[in-house]
C-alpha cells in the first residue's frame, strides 16, 4: 500500500507524534515534520502540521478505500489495509513506537501489527521490503546524512535510502545545495527539499529524541549543539556536548 502517496500522507496525520513525545519520551526532544530540527539553520516552519484523524479518513477515503465487510480494517482491490512494522526488539523506544503507532491507526482503518527482530535477523534488503522504525540523528550541515538518504543514486546502497525514494527534482537541489556556497541560497533549496519530501512522505517523521546529560557544576564552558545518530564514539564526540571540549575551564 505504500506506493500509494495518500496512505504514506493519511499514516503521517493519523499518528499522535506529540502525545509518543510527551509518553515515551517523558517530553524531551520534539516533534519531527522532516529531517531537520528546529534549531537547525536549514529547518522549514512551513512544512509543520497536526495530528488530523479525519483528515487521514478522507485521504484514505479518496483513494478508494473502503470498510466493505464491517471489521474496521479498510480495504482496495481485495487486499486489506494492514501491515508488519519491524522494530529491533532491543530497543524499548522502537518497540513503544510501534505499539503506540498501532493504536493511532487503528483509529483509521489500517491494521499496524508490530514485530520484534533481532539485528541477527535484519539487514538492509529486509529493511527495503519492509515497514520498518528507522532512526538516524541531525547533521550539522544540511547536506550531510541527508544527501545519501534522499539521492535516488543510493537506492540500494546498503542501509542508505531506506524508503527507496525517488523523485528528480529533489535529487537536482541536493546536487545544488551541496555546490552552493552562499548560505541564503541554500537555505532556500533545502526548504524547498523539506516541502517535497513532506509531500511525498517517503518517510513518515516522528520525532527527535533529545540526549540528556549530567555535569558537574564546576565545569565552565559547555555550549550544547545538536547532535548527530549515535552517541559515545557513534556521533557524539563531535556534538551534543562535546564539540567544544578544548574550550572548558574546570574549577578546583
Amino acid at each position: 500500500p505504500f506506493d500509494i502517496k495518500e496512505v504514506r500522507q493519511a499514516i503521517a496525520y493519523g499518528i499522535n507524534k506529540q502525545q509518543i513525545l510527551d509518553a515515551i519520551f517523558y517530553g524531551e526532544g520534539e516533534v519531527a515534520y522532516g529531517p531537520y530540527r528546529k534549531a537547525d539553520w536549514a529547518y522549514n516552519p512551513d512544512i509543520e502540521y497536526s495530528y488530523d484523524p479525519e483528515k487521514s479518513k478522507q485521504l484514505l477515503k479518496d483513494a478508494g478505500f473502503v470498510d466493505s465487510d464491517g471489521d474496521g480494517i479498510l480495504e482496495k482491490d481485495g487486499k486489506k489495509l494492514e501491515f508488519d512494522l519491524i522494530y529491533p526488539s532491543s530497543n524499548a523506544e522502537r518497540k513503544d513506537i510501534a505499539i503506540a503507532s498501532k493504536s493511532d491507526l487503528e483509529k483509521i482503518g489500517i491494521n499496524l501489527n508490530p514485530v520484534g527482530k533481532s539485528w541477527d535477523e535484519i539487514d538492509y534488503n529486509y529493511l527495503h521490503s519492509n515497514a520498518f522504525a528507522y532512526s538516524w540523528g541531525t547533521a550539522f550541515d544540511p547536506d550531510d546524512i541527508n544527501y545519501k538518504l534522499w539521492n535516488s543514486q543510493f537506492i540500494d546502497q546498503g542501509w542508505w535510502n531506506p524508503a527507496t525514494y525517488s523523485n528528480p527534482e529533489v535529487d537536482k537541489l541536493l546536487n545544488e545545495g551541496r555546490t552552493t556556497s552562499d548560505k541564503d541560497k541554500r537555505k532556500d533549496i533545502y526548504g524547498q527539499i523539506q516541502k517535497y519530501l513532506a509531500d511525498d512522505e517517503p518517510v513518515v517523521f516522528i520525532v527527535f529524541s533529545n540526549y540528556i546529560y549530567a555535569f558537574s557544576d564546576k565545569i565552565s564552558g559547555i555550549e550544547p549543539r545538536n547532535g548527530p545518530h549515535g552517541y559515545g564514539s557513534n556521533g557524539a564526540l563531535t556534538g551534543e556536548l562535546w564539540w567544544n571540549i578544548d574550550k572548558w575551564d574546570v574549577k578546583e
